[in-house]
C-alpha cells in the first residue's frame, strides 16, 4: 500500500498537484477496484494496482493542470469506461456536478457502484452520445466535456461539442500523435463552431501527454449529431 501511495503522490507532484489525505485514499481504493473487477469484467487493458495507477490515474490527473476545468461547473465525461477520467475529477473536484456517459452495461454496472461506495458527486448516463446529444436534458448543457482515447478529433467534435453550453469547452487527452488528429479536425472544427485547438504538454513517469483544449464559439447546428455510427463511418 504504501508503494502505491508513494507513486500516486509522485505522479500527482510532478504535475504540480497536491492530494490531500481523504483524495489519496479515494484513489487509492478506485484504484483497488478497477483492478478486481478487471479480473472478471476486463475493464481496462490495465491489470495491477501499480498500472493502474501509472497508466490511467496519473494520466486523468493531469486534467487537474488545465485552468478550463477548475473553471467548469458541470463537466460531462463521453466514453468514460471505468471511469477515467471522470470518476477521478469528481474525487478531485467535489463541488464539480460531473456525469459519466457509457454505453456498456458491465462498465455502468461498475461506474454507479463506484459513485455510491466513494459518495461522489456524479451521475452516470447509460446511452451513446449521437443520441443523447440531440436530448434536450443535455444538449448545450455542460460546461466542460472531456474525452480519453474516445477517438479521432473530427470525430470526436461531433459527439462532443452539441453537449456544450456556448463558451464550453471540449478538452481530449491524446498521445504523441496528436497533430494528425489536429490537421484531420479542421473542417470539423468549422461546421461545429469551434475555436481553434490549444494544446497542453504533461510529461508524466517518462510518458509525454498531450491535453487539447477547444472552445465553443457558437450554437451548434441541429444536424449534429448525425445518428449512431454515422460519425464513425463518415467523420466530418
Amino acid at each position: 500500500m504504501k508503494e502505491h501511495k508513494d507513486l500516486l503522490m509522485s505522479s500527482a507532484g510532478q504535475q504540480g498537484i497536491s492530494l490531500n489525505d481523504k483524495a489519496v485514499n479515494k484513489l487509492l481504493h478506485y484504484a483497488g477496484e478497477i483492478d478486481r473487477w478487471s479480473r472478471v469484467y476486463n475493464l481496462t487493458g490495465a491489470t495491477g494496482i501499480e498500472k493502474i495507477i501509472r497508466e490511467h490515474i496519473a494520466d486523468s490527473l493531469s486534467l487537474l493542470t488545465l485552468e478550463s476545468i477548475h473553471q467548469a461547473k458541470s463537466i460531462l465525461d463521453i466514453g468514460t469506461g471505468a471511469g477515467l477520467p471522470g470518476i477521478v475529477l469528481a474525487i478531485l473536484l467535489p463541488e464539480t456536478e460531473i456525469s459519466l456517459l457509457e454505453a456498456n452495461g458491465k462498465k455502468i454496472r461498475f461506474l454507479k457502484n463506484m459513485v455510491i461506495d466513494l459518495r461522489l458527486n456524479a451521475s452516470v448516463l447509460e446511452g451513446r452520445a449521437e443520441e443523447l446529444g440531440h436530448n434536450g436534458l443535455f444538449r448545450g448543457r455542460y460546461d466542460l466535456v472531456t474525452a480519453r482515447a474516445v477517438a479521432r478529433m473530427n470525430i470526436l467534435l461531433e459527439l462532443s461539442v452539441p453537449f456544450l453550453r456556448v463558451g464550453g469547452h471540449v478538452v481530449a487527452m491524446k498521445g504523441p500523435d496528436y497533430a494528425a488528429d489536429i490537421a484531420e479536425a479542421t473542417r470539423a472544427l468549422k461546421l461545429l463552431q469551434c475555436g481553434e485547438i490549444h494544446v497542453k504538454n504533461i510529461s508524466i513517469n517518462g510518458k509525454e501527454r498531450y491535453l487539447l483544449d477547444i472552445i465553443k464559439l457558437s450554437a451548434t447546428p441541429e444536424t449534429y449529431p448525425r445518428r449512431t455510427g454515422i460519425p464513425g463511418k463518415r467523420p466530418l
